[in-house]
């Protein structure tokens, strides 16, 4: 069972990350640890706010009033982690929102008070923080299926802070802050290149989770601009040529707000954004990522037959059929 992630400052997203991202991708020369470097990283960007616990707590509390949120307790806990704010929500109603002082210190305090009303928009999307994954294939797979359940996750905070604060200076804060995590887009595809480099030189070979990985690490941050219908990201993907990319991520974006509309409890919209998951899985993260071209696998289409027949999840499948014969060869 995993929590929903936190937030990352721009300079740090998409690098490592905090849970439920089950891996921390490499950064910084291999002698150091990576608590240190972080720390070290830290430490040479210019502050910009500089809270005390109890301004944090009272910019939360005010955050949780302004939306509405009914919860028994809040406790805020500093952490020396690279994560840098995200809300705990337990099965009680009680919240602990962890954050860590020395990247909350290099955001400004407009910005963090934009952030808290983000992490305050999970409190009223969420019954608690805690993802039930089954157990649907080895460690790879169920955490990746951790990743696209929490993409969902904040894609149901997005449509609260949207549809309720899109006239509020936070909003303004909010979105130049995900415009701000661009910057870390290109410096996973670049990364990714570098792999693949060093992969043909090594004759190792990059595995597909890895890549899975760094394609939802993207979608999470992207996901706030098709619920804004913003075009900010739009604009990125095509000056990097990465069009296709920006349609995929909307394939995403399209079967979360089919997955919206069916207004099914809890346990019963996660057992839909599953097969969402596993349909996604048909189009080649390497090809979508490095060359920006959508590939399905050639099993797509036996894949999508036989969840016909079985008459399992067909909305979603014809979905992706359709998809699928906009790209057949």
């Amino acid at each position: 069972m995993r929590s929903h992630k936190g937030k990352l400052p721009s300079y740090l997203r998409g690098i490592s990350r905090a849970k439920p991202r089950a891996s921390l991708h490499e950064i910084g020369p291999s002698a150091v640890g990576f608590g240190e470097f972080f720390k070290q990283y830290i430490s040479e960007m210019p502050a910009r706010s500089n809270l005390s616990q109890e301004q944090i707590r009272s910019k939360f509390e005010v955050a949780l009033k302004d939306v509405g949120a009914q919860y028994r307790s809040l406790k805020l806990e500093p952490t020396q982690a690279p994560e840098f704010i995200e809300v705990f929500i337990d099965e009680q109603r009680n919240l602990i929102l962890k954050y860590s002082p020395l990247s909350l210190r290099t955001v400004s305090e407009e910005r963090i008070e934009a952030i808290l009303l983000h992490e305050a928009c999970h409190v009223v999307t969420l019954p608690d923080s805690i993802l039930r994954v089954p157990d649907i294939g080895g460690d790879e797979m169920v955490a990746f299926m951790a990743n696209y359940l929490t993409n969902y996750d904040e894609y149901l905070a997005h449509v609260e802070f949207v549809n309720r604060f899109k006239g509020d200076r936070r909003y303004e804060a909010f979105r130049q802050q995900q415009i701000s995590l661009f910057r870390n887009f290109k410096i996973m595809i670049d990364s990714l290149k570098v792999m693949v480099n060093v992969s043909i030189e090594t004759g190792q070979r990059i595995g597909q989770f890895k890549l899975l990985e760094y394609l939802h690490d993207i979608t999470y941050d992207a996901l706030f601009f098709y619920v804004a219908k913003d075009d900010s990201f739009l604009t990125w993907c095509k000056k990097h040529d990465l069009d296709e990319l920006y349609i995929f991520i909307g394939w995403t974006f399209e079967d979360f707000e089919h997955i919206r509309s069916l207004g099914l409890p809890r346990k019963e919209t996660q057992n839909k954004v599953i097969p969402s998951g596993v349909l996604s899985m048909s189009v080649n993260p390497f090809k979508l990522l490095i060359l920006g071209q959508i590939e399905f696998a050639e099993t797509a289409k036996v894949l999508h037959e036989e969840m016909m027949q079985k008459g399992q999840d067909t909305d979603l499948v014809e979905l992706w059929e359709r998809r699928r014969l906009l790209y057949e060869k």
